[in-house]
């Protein structure tokens, strides 16, 4: 794959050279007239830096104010080699003519230049036009972000012309080209296998032994590396000074390369990072935390596309705001959806933090509308398994505000019976019956301490009524309903071996 990428843009290079410069015809103005307008003064400045005869460094300083004339040829260069390396090309018809032009926005003579807006202008003094002093500054420090690490040295030491070109660009550009190309190709194996061995030992010990996956590690490497050879063709091909039209395609197709890599690598990492969280949350007795990971993964996934989204309308010169913005209905509609997800996202966070219930808990909330077991919590709701078998789908952010109560955090159920005796019973035998029942419980089922009672509660029309509460323990995997199903056996053979039964209720 890395192979076939490197090999389009060698292609590209050399397809796209058939292009011609902008500003590239002498200037049809007298040197009296180059301060006339902004687009004279631009003229001037860009006609005299282009490769051949007409290549004049005293004359393109002319369009700079500053007084000394080393600076104004060192920042006539400059501000060449950032068009060159940012790839802006300027047209005449596009740069205005007029001696009197005015910026509708500030109301100042002044004209910014494109794609440098409002860092570069040209400006009105005195009835003259210049490259404003307020953009010297501005021009050093965009040829340093142009060319970072050092990379303009190779233009200082390079050639400006060559009579032996090919496809109009010189040896030395195609050399560098190919060099470059290799290097690229070079540094993605190269940082492959660093990345690699490094995070593997870096895990093995921060980590744990093979706890981190080789395939989810060779991923983020390849990825990574990837995004490090193109920041290297990104440095250094404008040093090359490649014609200007060729160079705004190239910059801003490196450019997209180097985002998407890059967000590719953060999302391999990502990646990596998830697969040891959901070992690591496999082994921790809260069940949430398997649903947190799932949960982030999600959410993961949803900010990587929104982002590459953002990033591609980015790159062509739209924001996404401002498409919102302009669509002032849909715009309040996504407004109003977005506050319902704001709101369950942090409800969903809010569970994950507090834990009220688990997966697998039994829980009652909103006055018992919802009544089940936990299957799932998401991003956005919660699902339960109700007690009629189906699926109660509820929003974390009103369940987050609802009284929850978790059945399955009780360390003790209630049991209570109350069972009717006919007055014909003998007070002994009865005395004797609830003994033997109390014997089979404390014996037999996990009680809380001093809560047995076995007592006479009540005289009614139906007989004698007798009550057994206590609170027990289900031992964990047990069924509650099994529990009261011993608790009754005790019972009823306790009223056998008395020869007792007792009354049915009308």
């Amino acid at each position: 794959m890395k192979f076939r990428i490197y090999l389009f843009w060698a292609i590209f290079l050399l397809s796209s050279q058939l292009h011609g410069s902008s500003f590239n015809d002498k200037p049809d103005f007298s040197t009296s007239e180059m301060h006339q307008s902004p687009r004279n003064v631009i003229h001037n400045h860009l006609y005299y830096l282009q490769k051949g005869s007409s290549y004049n460094v005293s004359k393109a300083a002319r369009s700079f104010r500053n007084r000394n004339e080393k600076t104004r040829e060192e920042l006539a260069i400059k501000l060449k080699q950032v068009y060159d390396g940012k790839g802006i090309t300027l047209e005449p018809i596009d740069v205005p003519n007029d001696k009197n032009f005015i910026d509708t926005i500030s109301g100042s003579y002044v004209y910014y230049v494109k794609g440098l807006k409002p860092r570069v202008y040209v400006e009105k003094v005195d009835g003259k036009w210049y490259y404003s002093e307020a953009s010297e500054a501005e021009i050093l420090q965009l040829h340093r972000e142009v060319y970072p690490f050092g990379s303009d040295f190779f233009m200082n030491v390079l050639p400006i012309s060559s009579n032996k070109k090919i496809l109009s660009l010189g040896l030395w550009q195609w050399s560098g080209i190919a060099l470059l190309l290799i290097a690229a190709f070079l540094a993605y194996h190269l940082f492959t296998l660093i990345f690699r061995l490094v995070i593997k030992k870096v895990g093995d010990y921060q980590v744990g032994k093979d706890i981190l996956q080789p395939i989810h590690i060779r991923r983020f490497s390849k990825a990574f590396s990837l995004f490090v050879s193109f920041a290297i063709l990104k440095t250094f091909i404008p040093a090359l000074r490649l014609n200007p039209d060729f160079s705004s395609y190239v910059v801003k197709f490196i450019d997209v390369f180097v985002d998407f890599f890059l967000l590719w690598a953060i999302w391999r990492g990502l990646e990596l990072l998830l697969d040891y969280l959901e070992k690591h949350a496999k082994n921790t007795p809260s069940t949430l935390d398997n649903q947190l990971v799932n949960g982030m993964n999600k959410l993961l996934k949803l900010l990587f596309i929104i982002a590459a989204i953002i990033l591609g309308f980015r790159k062509v010169g739209v924001e996404i705001v401002t498409i919102l913005a302009g669509l002032s209905i849909s715009g309040l509609a996504v407004a109003l959806a977005a506050q319902d997800v704001i709101r369950n996202l942090l409800g969903s966070i809010n569970i994950f933090v507090d834990q009220p219930f688990q997966i697998g808990d039994f829980i009652e909330a909103d006055n018992k509308t919802i009544q089940g077991t936990v299957e799932e919590v998401g991003l956005r709701s919660t699902r339960i398994r109700s007690v009629r078998d189906t699926i109660i789908t509820a929003p974390n952010g009103k369940l987050s505000e609802m009284t929850v109560h978790n059945l399955g955090l009780r360390v003790f159920r209630l049991f209570k019976a109350e069972i009717h005796f006919d007055y014909n019973v003998p007070v002994d035998t009865l005395q004797q019956m609830m003994e033997d029942v109390k014997i089979a419980v404390k014996t037999n089922i996990l009680i809380k301490e001093n809560s047995l009672e076995t007592v006479i509660s009540e005289l009614t029309t139906q007989g004698v009524m007798v009550t057994f509460s206590f609170f027990y323990r289900i031992p964990k995997g047990s069924k509650e309903i099994l529990q009261k199903h011993e608790v009754f056996m005790y019972i009823l053979k306790a009223c056998e071996n008395c020869g007792i039964k007792p009354v049915i209720s009308n």
